[in-house]
């Protein structure tokens, strides 16, 4: 098994006939528009969601687990579990994660993924910054 794509974006919507629609897809960057008179309490809960698409080697198991976490410079902030299904026919799958108020500030957002069942890890990658978090006024766009 391998991580091929790591998408991150507003929200991911299930469409019909199996389709995923991504809202507000960022690049490598979350430019944080903040006025400079403001008072910041840092992190700043927002939507973000995140793709995974993996590619898929014969495994003799039709299921798994999932551990995902977001980190921010390199500290665990969220952690979302749940299952996944391996069918041998199609050699990419994908895991849609959602969350709302992920915690983020100035930095770098990186994540954890493992993939494994009661006898077998399939896949464990960290990438401590897969995001730049980056502050800054409306003039500076």
């Amino acid at each position: 098994m391998k991580l091929i794509d790591t998408l991150f974006c507003d929200d991911i919507r299930h469409e019909a006939s199996n389709k995923l629609s991504l809202m507000g897809l960022y690049n490598d960057r979350i430019f944080l528009r903040v006025d400079n008179s403001a008072e910041i309490k840092w992190p700043l809960p927002i939507n973000l969601a995140t793709l995974l698409r993996f590619s898929l080697e014969d495994t003799e198991q039709n299921s798994a687990q999932f551990e995902f976490e977001y980190l921010l410079n390199t500290k665990p902030t969220v952690k979302i579990n749940g299952n996944v299904n391996l069918d041998n026919a199609k050699k990419i799958f994908s895991i849609a994660i959602t969350g709302n108020g992920i915690p983020i500030e100035p930095g770098d957002l990186g994540f954890s993924i493992k993939i494994y069942d009661d006898k077998k890890v399939y896949l464990s990658e960290i990438n401590n910054s897969a995001l730049k978090v980056i502050q800054g006024t409306i003039e500076q766009l």
